[in-house]
């Protein structure tokens, strides 16, 4: 079975052109026989994914579906794709994953089948996490804040968030003011008034 010419330079790490140029005596389009396209329609009833078949045997989509149109798909076996997987691989490692970018889009589709994971936004900032990884999730989140001062009360609004109280000594570090003791006057004579 060929490959496709994108996939062979994408290989080699070379421009797509230079590959067409020099394999213009081969035929573009891809011909497969019929033990290689009953391969592929027997992967596609095993694995209920088109797209995930394509993606195995390093072949374009649309063949795949040309070849097994007549193959009915149930939507519901949706699959999640590496970047999910490996999204769902860091969430559950690390107990939070900071969303940026399509990670936000990841952390919806995730939702739905994982109804247990939560998520915080504050300050233009959002972070998915596991509701037993409350703690570390929000010393995550302060750690990658993008803001450079933060209030007692933007903390407590914060902490509120997640429904965690963080010790005095983290609140401290975090706000950057030290705790200045007041020592007692202690008056010795008449003349401290």
């Amino acid at each position: 079975m060929g490959k496709p010419k994108a996939r062979v330079a994408y290989n080699l790490g070379i421009n797509r052109s230079t590959v067409q140029d020099h394999t213009r005596d081969l035929p573009s389009k891809m011909f497969f026989s019929d033990e290689q396209k009953e391969m592929m329609r027997e992967m596609v009833k095993e694995t209920g994914s088109k797209i995930g078949t394509a993606r195995a045997l390093s072949i374009p989509y649309n063949i795949v579906r040309r070849i097994t149109q007549d193959i009915p798909v149930e939507k519901n076996g949706y699959m999640l794709g590496r970047k999910n997987l490996l999204f769902l691989k860091d969430l559950l490692e690390k107990g939070y994953v900071l969303l940026s970018g399509q990670a936000s889009v990841r952390y919806r589709l995730l939702k739905t089948y994982f109804p247990l994971i939560q998520r915080v936004r504050f300050k233009n900032t959002s972070i998915a996490f596991l509701p037993d990884k409350k703690e570390e999730a929000v010393k995550a989140f302060l750690e990658n804040m993008h803001w450079k001062v933060i209030g007692y009360h933007e903390l407590r609004r914060l902490t509120r968030l997640f429904d965690v109280n963080l010790d005095s000594s983290v609140k401290q570090k975090v706000i950057g003011k030290k705790k200045s003791r007041r020592l007692p006057r202690i008056q010795k004579t008449m003349d401290d008034f």
